[in-house]
């Protein structure tokens, strides 16, 4: 320390001028010195080097003594929570219904309908491999395909919850209507977790608090609802009730012998029907399903009918029914779906009304069918006109008016669609119009029968199929 020690003397040294750097004396030794430096400038590098991974050991131990308090603290923690829950498990435990309510429920959809939205064509398309294919693909079950069933256990399943007037209507019992083992297998699907899809138009006939006690502990429901606008709906749902009379749904001949309304025949039921709506419009139209519905279940899907951008099938499989993927894109690349298509009836109509007004007589079902077929014959080929050429009973304007009020009425309420303005209104108004008038026009039963031609052909018939 005596010769390099610091704040004293330093003896035996000499004081040198600095050598600058560039100078020729720098580079001479410098050059002289080449591997020198550059050893001392790697070993600079390594030492850098060095130093970043000597301060990751040193952060290493500091964070895994951090860590092992961490977990330690967590052991404790959970230790002490697992105490609690027994102690708290000791003090309240748990009733079975609510440790249940713990676990997802799987998901009940139900189509209700209503009648005339394409449930038919809807009910059909599910008969098919494919879809049933696809739809279990998806994790749902169809009861009645499960059940082993021909036809439709959904409309049992329906019946058992049907409003208490029209259960008293149906005139059956309550075995009849709900069978206990049909009941008991649905709920089977329940208690076993299984996604179910039910479909019938007897749903709109039910009481939803019904549906809800009995379905709500074991699903979450999801409610499928078409609406159709009133004006095209009542037309088609006369046509059904129609059909009903003429094709089927009668006990006996002589069940269809007594027929059915005031009046019995078909000339009067026509405005008969369409009077009815001034009393009854709330009812008509499924309007009452939907809104019951609404108000019992918070899932209540509304699909729009009169949309054709996709079909009945597409709609419910890829806007109504949760997580129907594979049956969706099966009905996306099978967009025609199944049809339901409408019969002529006023062939059957004459030939019916020509029975009630006492110008024939017929002695059976089948001689009825066959002078209905003899009826078109006679207008389609002796005559050479169409169904449409029959004189006309039509409605009146005002009636024509009330169905286009309550089709933009019932369209606001439950597709949930802003007011139009006055020049949309307008637009809408006339094209419902148009609409309507297309099809606000009966044949005149009595009008046709009275004819000269049409004499002559019941007279002919008479002679030609007397009754023994």
């Amino acid at each position: 320390n005596q010769y390099f020690g610091h704040g004293v003397k330093k003896y035996n040294s000499n004081r040198h001028p600095m050598v600058p750097k560039g100078s020729p004396a720098w580079q001479a030794v410098a050059a002289k010195n080449e591997f020198d430096v550059r050893l001392y400038m790697a070993i600079v590098e390594e030492f850098n080097n060095q130093q970043g991974i000597i301060a990751s050991y040193a952060k290493a131990a500091r964070d895994k003594a951090v860590m092992g308090v961490a977990e330690e603290m967590e052991e404790q923690i959970g230790s002490l929570q697992e105490e609690m829950e027994k102690l708290m498990s000791k003090m309240n435990p748990p009733l079975p219904e609510e440790a249940d309510q713990t676990k997802r429920k799987p998901t009940a959809v139900i189509h209700v309908g209503p009648p005339k939205t394409g449930s038919s064509s809807l009910q059909v398309s599910l008969k098919q491999s494919d879809v049933l294919s696809a739809f279990t693909s998806d994790g749902y079950s169809m009861p009645w395909f499960l059940l082993g069933k021909d036809t439709p256990s959904e409309y049992v399943f329906a019946t058992c919850f049907l409003e208490d007037k029209k259960k008293a209507a149906r005139g059956a019992s309550d075995e009849e209507l709900c069978p206990e083992a049909e009941l008991m297998r649905l709920r089977k699907f329940g208690e076993e977790g299984e996604n179910i899809f039910l479909s019938a138009e007897s749903f709109s006939s039910a009481d939803p608090a019904k549906i809800a006690d009995f379905m709500e502990p074991y699903w979450d429901i999801v409610i499928i609802y078409f609406h159709r606008w009133f004006h095209d709906w009542v037309f088609s749902m006369y046509h059904q009730v129609e059909k009903s009379d003429l094709y089927f749904y009668h006990e006996s001949f002589e069940h269809f012998q007594a027929g059915h309304g005031s009046g019995n025949v078909y000339h009067n039921r026509y405005l008969e029907w369409f009077d009815k709506i001034y009393k009854y419009d709330f009812e008509w139209g499924g309007y009452q399903t939907y809104y019951k519905y609404k108000e019992q279940f918070e899932n209540v899907v509304t699909l729009d009918f009169n949309d054709k951008s996709s079909g009945i099938q597409e709609k419910v499989f890829c806007d109504g029914v949760p997580n129907a993927v594979n049956t969706c894109k099966y009905f996306q690349s099978h967009s025609e779906g199944v049809k339901n298509p409408s019969k002529p009836l006023v062939y059957r109509m004459i030939a019916y009304d020509a029975n009630m007004l006492g110008l024939t007589k017929f002695c059976s079902m089948e001689q009825f069918q066959r002078m209905s077929w003899k009826i078109k014959n006679y207008q389609q080929n002796t005559l050479g006109l169409s169904q449409f050429d029959f004189p006309m009973r039509c409605l009146n304007d005002a009636v024509i008016q009330r169905l286009i009020d309550l089709s933009i009425e019932h369209r606001r309420n439950i597709l949930n669609s802003s007011p139009l303005s006055e020049a949309m209104e307008k637009e809408v108004r006339m094209i419902y119009w148009m609409k309507v008038k297309d099809k606000a026009c009966h044949a005149d039963t009595r009008a046709t029968l009275g004819m000269p031609e049409w004499v002559e052909f019941i007279n002919t018939w008479n002679e030609e199929n007397p009754c023994p």
